[in-house]
Order: C-alpha cells, then structure tokens, then sequence
C-alpha cells in the first residue's frame, strides 16, 4: 500500500453546474475533481480541446446572481 501524499482530504461536492463554451451552455452531470488547481467534470457532450471555457457552480441558496466562477 503506498502512502497518501495529499496535503487535503477529499470531501464530497454534489451541487449544480454548468459550462460556458462560446455562447453553448453545458449542464455539469458531474463534478468529478475540484480543487485550487482546477477541476475535472463530466458532461454528455464531446468538446473540442483548448478551448476557453467558463465554470460556474451554482449556489442557489447564495441567492439569485451569485455564482463561483473559475
């Protein structure tokens, strides 16, 4: 068994997101990594690499407007 390098433990993150391709909005089925660095989401649509993108998770009880934006 090899030791556990990370520096913070994973904690689980079910909440609602979307991605920003162009003007083509992507509903996140699942976040599959998050962290400082970045992240790693599954949608249900091939996108083509390199592209700019935004990401945005939806915190609904923030209220209307207030989005996290990576």
């Amino acid at each position: 068994m090899t030791a556990e390098k990370r520096r913070f433990s994973r904690v689980l993150f079910n909440v609602q997101a979307k991605l920003t391709v162009d003007d083509t909005v992507y509903t996140v089925a699942r976040i599959v990594n998050l962290s400082v660095g970045g992240c790693q989401v599954e949608i249900d649509d091939l996108l083509q690499p390199g592209k700019q993108c935004k990401f945005s998770i939806l915190l609904p009880r923030m209220g209307p407007g207030v989005d996290v934006f990576g």
